[in-house]
């Protein structure tokens, strides 16, 4: 997140944390620009007491806010011994605080932060009375659970020595070996819950959920035989692929493995649990039709604990061809090149070089749709017929872009917010991929449209849907007027994703430029919130998000991720910090945002999307006061028996 520009010319207060990299807290960016010099010596009027302030931010070790920390100053024990009490302050629910200490103060003071479940803080802080500007601490707390115990073999009844103990919790990772009577002991761990991973050579992998670590007491890890799996990778032709992406997950224990094939199309799975009867594989090669979801199963079972299985892919084509502009014959670079009848993550794709040129892997034999995008320039199309192993050139040209948009608005004529707007055809092919959600005012724009016309769809869940609606740029003033939706609700279509689908794969950018995929939450509980600033109801949501975060933000088996809908970025990052919003927030096509609603069939905001740890969408619609209750209720369900 970017620095406040008054705060980038102070001295302490514009520089990282050396030891966590993190900034001084948005509340105190914001007081100092508001309250300038003021704020570290009140002395506004002749009859007030003049007093100190020491401003911070009490963190956990996901940068989280720790709320209810207490913060105590005081004077350095002198001569005497004696340790005097300055004032106390307690940390809100960003972590924010501030001490108001009474007098002007000068010389050294000691702010000791203590919070039950975590280890307490020291810092010793200079006040200088004529210094502008008052300290200001930046506080991380490290955990102060200790997880220890034995690990055993369960059939032997006997300690297991060099096992691999780790515990993962707040996406960190702490770790120890046994010793010669099994024993491990992990310390400093974070309050809430956390994962212990235990592997020994010969052993099945054993996961175990905690609820709360600082509560376990001491645990006992039985280990059982591994089983060994032998999995070869051929295609159609009985030929060995190399270098194959296999991705293995054991669903009942949350089990996730990545490995590859080597020269002979072979890989050894190890550690695998002696239970496991099913094994979940998705394969991934850029020359064969690579699997999107965890569809092929290995089964296992049965006495035997070494099994050998053989897996075939299917050789897929290959697109290339250079993109340039239509007018200047100039090659263009960055143009998302996609080959498939109907946009997703799914489908094989590719940007354009330098030099204009692209090249598709992964492509299905048979006739295949290419669409291609790139900002400030017209989509196109083209067709061409893909052969297995072949190699197949299309040439596209690009011509500049236009706008188009409108007004969306009620019988009365009153502008409806939060509409969503979505191409649906053009030139017979269902693979534009445009969309658009109504602002505030009603109003939506399509940006990078095609010059020829296409159809849309306008729906809104209140609202009976306009379907097929025809549309052609360059216009802006396209007005389309919505019935109220009868008793039974919107004319929505029928949704893309069912409770108890499989969601579809995503890749997303958070505004702090972390990457987060569906893959990599595999095994947690995740909920997707899609909202925009500009949305009344997404706002009035906002306080029960806030504390579906507070209540479960601890947890290693929850993920809260916000989708944002926003057009304007800097909108979007002022209302965060105004409403102090910690949890991941994604924006724009860099983050993509657009294209997960559109897999997920977002046709109005706000909307929630509660994914269970197999992938598969668990619930939906959740909102209210009592989103946090129903969502703890699914996370029950999904705990280790």
């Amino acid at each position: 997140m970017p620095v406040c520009p008054m705060l980038a010319t102070l001295r302490h207060h514009a520089v990282h944390n050396s030891a966590t990299g993190r900034l001084c807290s948005l509340a105190f960016c914001l007081s100092l620009a508001l309250l300038g010099p003021a704020i570290a010596v009140a002395q506004d009027k002749p009859d007030t007491q003049p007093t100190t302030v020491i401003e911070g931010q009490v963190f956990d070790l996901m940068g989280a806010g720790v709320k209810d920390a207490q913060i105590v100053a005081t004077r350095p024990a002198g001569e005497s011994g004696t340790v005097v009490e300055l004032g106390k302050a307690t940390s809100d629910g960003m972590g924010d605080f501030k001490l108001t200490l009474p007098g002007r103060l000068s010389g050294k003071v000691v702010v000791t932060i203590t919070r039950q479940g975590y280890a307490p803080v020291t810092r010793e802080v200079e006040i200088d009375p004529d210094d502008d500007f008052p300290p200001f601490i930046d506080a991380e707390l490290g955990g102060s659970a200790v997880v220890l115990g034995v690990v055993r073999d369960f059939h032997a009844n006997k300690p297991v020595a060099g096992a691999d103990v780790r515990v993962e919790s707040t996406f960190k990772t702490w770790s120890d070996k046994t010793g010669t009577d099994g024993s491990f002991k992990i310390e400093g761990l974070p309050p809430g819950a956390a994962t212990v991973v235990v592997a020994a050579d010969g052993f099945g992998r054993e996961r175990l959920h905690i609820e709360t670590a600082e509560e376990l007491g001491h645990l006992v890890v039985e280990l059982k035989p591994e089983r060994i799996v032998h999995v070869q990778v051929n295609d159609d032709a009985g030929k060995p692929i190399a270098d194959v992406s296999v991705e293995c997950i054991d669903d009942d224990r949350r089990d996730y493995r990545s490995l590859a094939t080597d020269a002979a199309g072979k890989l050894t799975v190890r550690g695998v649990h002696y239970d496991v009867a099913l094994l979940g594989v998705r394969l991934t090669h850029d020359d064969f039709i690579s699997s999107a979801e965890f569809d092929r199963q290995i089964e296992l079972g049965g006495g035997k604990l070494e099994s050998s299985h053989t897996l075939v892919m299917k050789p897929a084509g290959t697109i290339v061809g250079t993109i340039t502009d239509r007018d200047t014959r100039l090659p263009l670079n960055g143009a998302r090149v996609v080959a498939g009848s109907v946009p997703s993550d799914r489908t094989p794709r590719d940007w354009s070089g330098l030099d204009g040129k692209y090249r598709i892997r992964g492509v299905p034999p048979g006739e295949q749709v290419v669409t291609v995008h790139l900002s400030g320039h017209a989509p196109e199309l083209g067709q061409v017929s893909v052969a297995a192993g072949q190699t197949t050139t299309l040439n596209l040209k690009l011509g500049p872009a236009a706008q188009v948009g409108g007004v969306v608005v009620d019988a009365e004529g009153k502008p409806i917010p939060g509409v969503y707007v979505a191409a649906v055809r053009w030139r017979d092919h269902e693979t534009l991929g445009l969309q658009a959600m109504t602002d505030g005012n009603g109003r939506f724009l399509i940006s990078n449209s095609p010059l020829d016309e296409f159809l849309i769809t306008v729906m809104h869940r209140e609202y009976e849907a306009l379907r097929d609606q025809p549309i052609k740029a360059p216009r802006t003033d396209y007005r389309f007027e919505m019935a109220v939706a009868t008793a039974g609700g919107g004319d929505m279509p029928e949704a893309k994703v069912k409770i108890g689908d499989t969601v579809p794969a995503f890749e997303l950018v958070t505004l702090d430029g972390k990457k987060i995929t569906s893959a990599s939450l595999r095994g947690r509980t995740v909920l997707l919130d899609f909202w925009a600033t500009w949305c009344g109801p997404c706002v009035g949501e906002v306080p029960n998000v806030k504390a579906v975060h507070e209540a479960l933000a601890k947890r290693d088996d929850f993920v809260l991720i916000g989708i944002s809908l926003d057009q304007d970025e800097g909108a979007l990052r002022g209302f965060i910090r105004k409403h102090k919003i910690a949890w991941p927030q994604v924006f724009g096509d860099k983050g993509g945002s657009q294209k997960v609603a559109d897999d997920f069939g977002v046709y109005g905001i706000p909307a929630t999307f509660l994914i269970n740890p197999e992938g598969k969408l668990q619930a939906k619609d959740l909102y209210g006061q009592t989103m946090k209750e129903q969502i703890e209720k699914v996370l029950q369900s999904f705990e280790p028996a």
